[in-house]
C-alpha cells in the first residue's frame, strides 16, 4: 500500500519530553493514535477516518482533520507549530 499523504503537517507532542512529531500521512497518524491512552470520542472518529482513508472512502485530508481534533482532545496538538492547511 502506498503512503497516503495529506496537505500540511500536524504537530503533536512526542512520547518523550521536548520531542515534537510532524505528522503528514494517514499511516503515521494511525500508528500514533494506537499509542495514546485516552480513547475519547474524537479518538474513535480519527481511527475510523484513518481506516476510511486507507480504504478509499474519504480523502486523506479528512483524516488529517479528524487526527488534529483527536490530538487536541488528547492534549497532544501543538497548534503554534502547524504549517499548511488548518
Amino acid at each position: 500500500m502506498s503512503i497516503l499523504w495529506w496537505n500540511g503537517r500536524v504537530p503533536v507532542r512526542g512520547e518523550r519530553p521536548g520531542l515534537t512529531m510532524m505528522v503528514g500521512d494517514v499511516q503515521k497518524a494511525s500508528e500514533i493514535l494506537l499509542r495514546w491512552n485516552l480513547k475519547g470520542p474524537r479518538w474513535k472518529l480519527a481511527v475510523k477516518a484513518c481506516v476510511d482513508a486507507m480504504e478509499g472512502r474519504i480523502a486523506p485530508d479528512e483524516a488529517r482533520d479528524a487526527f488534529r481534533e483527536a490530538a487536541a482532545e488528547q492534549g497532544m496538538y501543538l497548534p503554534d507549530l502547524e504549517v499548511g492547511p488548518q
